[in-house]
C-alpha cells in the first residue's frame, strides 16, 4: 500500500532491475496479484487516506511500529472545571490536551512527580474526587490544594493547572512571569499565606531552569530526529527543545524485522506526531524523508501554523534562519 504524484514510475520501479531489492520486497513481489487504484484530489487526502487504509487493514508488508506497547502520555481535560493531569496509555478524540509520547513508564513517572511537586493538581480520578468526604494523604504532604474539602474556585484553580500546561510545553519564563505578578498582587491584598506558596513554587522552577540547557539562541521550539541500527534493531531519539532549551531526550527501541531503516524513519514521524497536542514549529532530522513537504503540510495544518522540516549540514545557520538541505554528512 503506497502513494504516488506518478503511479505508472512508482509501480514499474518494483519490477525493473530485481536483484537489488530487500528481501522483503522480493517476498512481496511473489505475492502480487493484482493492483486497485484510488485517486484523490490532493497530495494531503492521499497521505491522510493512506494512513487510514494502513490502520483498517493493517497489511503484512507495509511499515507499521509494532513494538507490543503504547507508550505512556499524560491527559488533561480543560472542560472540566477541575481538571486532573492523569497517565493514559491512548489518545482519544474527547478535545482534551495529550503530552508526550514519553519513552518509558520512568520519564513519565518523573514528569508527573515535577508537575505535582510545582502545581499541586489533583491526583484522584473523577469518582474519588466526587465521593470523598475528608482530606487525603496527599494534601496532607502538601501536595495537592485538598479540592474535595477546601473551597477553591474553579477559576483560581484553572490558573494552577495552566502555568502546569506552559511548563509542559517547555514556558517556564511565562510560568515564571505569571507567579510574580500573581504573589506581588496577593501580597497587596494582604494574603501573606497565598504569595509564600507562589514564592515557594518560583524558587522550584527556577532550580529547576537552573539545571536545563540551552541549546539554540534563537529560542525556537524544535524537535531534533535521529536513529541507530544493528542487527535488526533499532533506536530512535528524539531531543525535544522548547524556547531554545533542552527539555527532554526520549529513546524508542525498535525492531526492524525485514525493514530498513530509512522506511521506519516516515512511519515513525507518522505515529509519533499523530499523538502529539502541541507541535514545535521546526523538526529536524539525521536523514531526508520522502514526500517531505506532503508532511510539513500536514503538520502545519494540524498545528494551525507552519512546521518546516529540515535536514542539517555541516556548516554555520543561514542567517535567514533557515538550515542547509541534503544528507548529513558524518559526525554532523
Amino acid at each position: 500500500m503506497g502513494k504516488a504524484k506518478d503511479l505508472k514510475k512508482r509501480l514499474s520501479s518494483y519490477f525493473v532491475k530485481k536483484d537489488h531489492h530487500d528481501p522483503k520486497t522480493l517476498v512481496l513481489l511473489e505475492m502480487i496479484r493484482d493492483f486497485e487504484v484510488i485517486l484523490t484530489f490532493s497530495g494531503h487526502e492521499a497521505f491522510i487516506l493512506e494512513s487510514n487504509l494502513i490502520k483498517e487493514y493493517a497489511p503484512k508488508y507495509n511499515v507499521i511500529l509494532k513494538d507490543g506497547k503504547n507508550y505512556p502520555l499524560l491527559r488533561i481535560d480543560m472542560n472540566e472545571d477541575y481538571p486532573a493531569i492523569l497517565r493514559v496509555r491512548k489518545i482519544r478524540n474527547d478535545h482534551a490536551l495529550y503530552f508526550g509520547p514519553y519513552s518509558s513508564s520512568l520519564s513519565v513517572n518523573r514528569t508527573l512527580t515535577q508537575i505535582q511537586r510545582l502545581f499541586r493538581l489533583r491526583k484522584c480520578k473523577n469518582t474519588q474526587f466526587r465521593n470523598r468526604s475528608r482530606p487525603c494523604l496527599n494534601y496532607q504532604i502538601k501536595a495537592c490544594l485538598g479540592l474535595c474539602c477546601n473551597k477553591v474556585s474553579p477559576e483560581e484553580y484553572k490558573k494552577q493547572v495552566r502555568d502546569a500546561i506552559l511548563f509542559l510545553k517547555g514556558r517556564s519564563k511565562e510560568v515564571v512571569d505569571a507567579l510574580k505578578e500573581r504573589m506581588a498582587a496577593h501580597a497587596a491584598s494582604l494574603e501573606y499565606e497565598k504569595a509564600a506558596q507562589d514564592r515557594d513554587t518560583l524558587s522550584a522552577i527556577r532550580q529547576i531552569m537552573e539545571k536545563q540547557v540551552v541549546v539554540s539562541p534563537d529560542m525556537q521550539d524544535r524537535d531534533i530526529i535521529a536513529f541507530a541500527s544493528d542487527r535488526g534493531s533499532m533506536v530512535m531519539t528524539v531531543m525535544v527543545v522548547r524556547s531554545g532549551v533542552l527539555i527532554d531526550t526520549a529513546h524508542f527501541p525498535l525492531d526492524l524485522g525485514f525493514k530498513e531503516p530509512e522506511e521506519m524513519l516516515p512511519a515513525f514521524l507518522e505515529d509519533y506526531y499523530e499523538n502529539l497536542s502541541v507541535l514545535p514549529s521546526s523538526i529536524l532530522l539525521s536523514r531526508d524523508i520522502e514526500e517531505r513537504n506532503l508532511f510539513e503540510d500536514r503538520l502545519s495544518q494540524k498545528k494551525q501554523g507552519r512546521v518546516s522540516i529540515h535536514v542539517p549540514v555541516r556548516g554555520e545557520k543561514k542567517a535567514a534562519g533557515g538550515y542547509g538541505r541534503g544528507q548529513c554528512r558524518p559526525g554532523a
